[in-house]
Parts: structure tokens; sequence; C-alpha cells
């Protein structure tokens, strides 16, 4: 009987020692199972933007995501899965796209038209969360992997038909523009780490593309060095005209090339 009675008090009390450290692990791990890794966490941020019941506009940092058809398509052929960054933190092709953005310039296009801000004010707050090993913010990586996901496929269409809407400036244009996939050539940007080169290939590949290329320097280096001499305002001159406005128009010219001196 007494053997009977200490087992059974050897039972109760590892019961009682086990329980309570089981009810104190399970909410724990309840909690993580619901959150999940950093990246799934990312991936519902994105599906709950670009999903179904998509209004079909998206402002991040007042920036307007330009390409709102094109979006819900990439995500949904990855599974909502986020494109810029893992579990692991950002990916290195980053800095590839805006490194490409930044030298938007030299294709006569802005570089802060492609949300370069809004993605460098919130790449600051990511980078600054990690030194401070602070977890990851998944709003913040959302908003990210959107904007450089938009950035990519609009400064893509730009490079590819240009920026203005050819339809309003001649329908032979509009004819003979290039049609390709964007999509797939973020996809394939993305697989093969080629950022670079997949926005690169997209440029016209034209002699007098890059002519005009030449004389966007040119013209950027006299306006640099403040040498754009300005022609006063007045009426319409025409052949045989003398004057300040004369010589004004002279001087700007010949500093394109535009006009040869007959002195």
């Amino acid at each position: 009987m007494n053997v009977t009675v200490n087992r059974r008090s050897l039972l109760y009390a590892i019961i009682c020692i086990i329980l309570p450290v089981t009810l104190s692990v399970e909410p724990a791990y309840s909690s993580l199972s619901a959150s999940g890794t950093i990246s799934s966490q990312v991936s519902k941020g994105i599906r709950n933007r670009v999903s179904a019941g998509f209004s079909g506009r998206i402002t991040i940092k007042e920036d307007v995501i330009y390409a709102p058809a094109l979006l819900p398509l990439f995500y949904e052929r990855r599974a909502y899965l986020p494109a810029w960054s893992n579990d692991g933190g950002l990916l290195p092709y980053v800095n590839s796209l805006i490194k490409a953005v930044r030298k938007a310039y030299e294709e006569g296009l802005r570089p802060e038209d492609y949300h370069l801000l809004a993605i460098e004010t919130i790449l600051k707050e990511v980078r600054r969360d990690e030194i401070r090993n602070k977890p990851p913010d998944a709003g913040k990586l959302v908003n990210l992997d959107l904007l450089l996901t938009d950035s990519f496929l609009l400064y893509g269409a730009h490079l590819l038909s240009g920026k203005v809407n050819p339809e309003t400036i001649d329908p032979e244009w509009f004819a003979n523009r290039r049609k390709v996939n964007m999509v797939e050539i973020l996809e394939k940007s993305l697989a093969e780490n080629r950022i670079e080169s997949g926005l690169k290939n997209l440029l016209p590949t034209y002699r007098v593309y890059y002519l005009l290329k030449v004389a966007l320097k040119s013209y950027r280096k006299i306006a640099s060095a403040g040498r754009w001499p300005a022609v006063p305002d007045g009426p319409k001159m025409q052949k045989g005209d003398v004057g300040d406005r004369v010589i004004a128009l002279r001087e700007r010219l010949a500093l394109t090339g535009d006009f040869a001196s007959q002195e």
C-alpha cells in the first residue's frame, strides 16, 4: 500500500512540474506558427495589397504605383513571394536597381520619377533596424518590394517605348513600338541577378538615339557651366534684325555649334 501511494505521489509531482512548463511554452510556439517567417509575413502583406479585391491604386509614402495591372500578374506568378528580400534580409539586386535608376538622367529621364526617394527612405529605415538588431518590419519590406517592382516595370517601359504617350504624337510611332513582356523581363533579370543589364537591353539601338544622348550630354555641360545666355523678351525676330536680342541669340546658338560667325 505504501509503495502504491508513493508511486501515485511521485506521478502527481511529475505532472505538477511538467504541466506548467508545457502550458507556458505552448502559447509562444503557437504565436510563432501564426506569424511564420519574415518572408511569409511579407508575402501575406503583398497578397493583401495586390490580389483579389485590389482597388487599382496603391500609394506608398505619397508615391503612386504606376503599374497596377502588372503587379498582380507578377506577384501571382511567384505565389506572392517577395522579390527583393528573403528571410536573410535584402537581396543584392536591390542596390543594382537603385544604381540603374540613378543613371536615368543619362537617358533624358528623371530618377525621381521612379520612386527613388521613397525607396531610399524605406531602405535607410530597414538598414537602421538591422544595425540596431531590431526584428525586420514586414510592413516596410512590403512597401519596399512593391516600390522596387514598380520602379523596374515603369523605368523599363519608358526605356522601351518612351515616357510620352506615342498615340498623341504620331500613329506611325505607335505602330512601330517594340513589344515585350515586362513581367517576364523582370522575372528573368531577378533570376539571373542581372538587373542593370536587363534594363539596358531595353534601350533603343538606333544610331540617332546615341546621337541624341551625345547632344544631351553636351547641352547639360553648357548649362552646368552657367553659359546659357538669356535672350531678352520681345517681338518675333526676322531676317535683317539687329540689336541686343540678335547678339544674345547668336551667342546662344554659337555655344551649341548651330551658328557660325560670318566675320
